[in-house]
């Protein structure tokens, strides 16, 4: 089994298959995750606010997102897992907008199968990935901070890897940019503290949503694994691509 890492979406080939575990730890892919757990029935992925907007107004969806940080004027909620989890969105349909993690989700769209992947739910999506693979290529696609290198999903995406390459030892076939990602949490092997030295987990700081990156630290919580719709596909819980505009 062939194991690779790209550690922005930039890193992705237009030719790209197999399957792509998208990772946006701080928060993205956390807060996806956590929606479903509250009861989300279905969930959009939109390019940019204005498309989201656009979007969720025209249907009466729930809007969902943020903009540095910070939930966008006229959203009904931020990007905010902790928060998210002490609400309920039974059989709701939710539209999300993020600046990195929404963005990564669409330009993985080129993979054969889509999950979103983070620490709450990192085993369960290995093995949904284990599962879906049957000898193709599984790539954990980092969001990353603007394009630029970000060391929480980087070192997210070790965990994964090593969840992959625990599973099937004698099979994995690991590149380059993978044994750099294992190499990370070999040298900070504490979630809660990787998290908080990142760049992201910063960012929040002002915002006093450091809260945010506790919740997203707390590894295998969850056992939803959501999945970008394909082709006609029904996963359990399903992640959808708005128009473009």
């Amino acid at each position: 089994m062939h194991i690779d890492v790209a550690f922005s979406p930039r890193d992705i080939m237009p030719a790209s298959s197999g399957i792509a575990i998208v990772v946006d730890v701080i928060r993205a892919t956390t807060s996806i995750v956590t929606l479903f757990e509250q009861g989300l029935k279905q969930l959009f992925v939109a390019p940019t606010l204005t498309t989201g907007r656009n979007f969720a107004r025209s249907y009466g969806y729930l809007l969902c997102g943020e903009e540095h940080g910070a939930r966008p004027e006229g959203f009904d909620y931020g990007n905010s897992p902790l928060a998210f989890s002490h609400e309920r969105f039974d059989g709701q349909t939710a539209v999300l907008c993020t600046t990195n993690g929404t963005v990564a989700l669409r330009t993985a769209s080129v993979f054969h199968t889509v999950l979103a992947g983070c620490l709450n739910n990192a085993r369960a999506a290995c093995q949904r990935a284990l599962e879906l693979a049957h000898g193709q290529p599984i790539t954990i696609v980092c969001s990353a901070s603007y394009g630029h290198f970000a060391f929480d999903d980087a070192w997210t995406a070790g965990r994964l890897v090593h969840y992959l390459k625990t599973a099937s030892p004698e099979e994995s076939t690991l590149t380059d940019a993978a044994r750099a990602a294992l190499a990370l949490i070999q040298a900070e092997s504490d979630a809660h503290r990787a998290l908080h030295s990142s760049r992201s987990a910063r960012a929040l700081q002002p915002l006093h949503l450091l809260d945010d990156v506790d919740f997203a630290a707390r590894e295998n919580c969850s056992t939803i694994v959501p999945e970008l719709t394909h082709n006609g596909s029904q996963p359990a819980h399903p992640l959808m691509l708005t128009p473009d505009s």
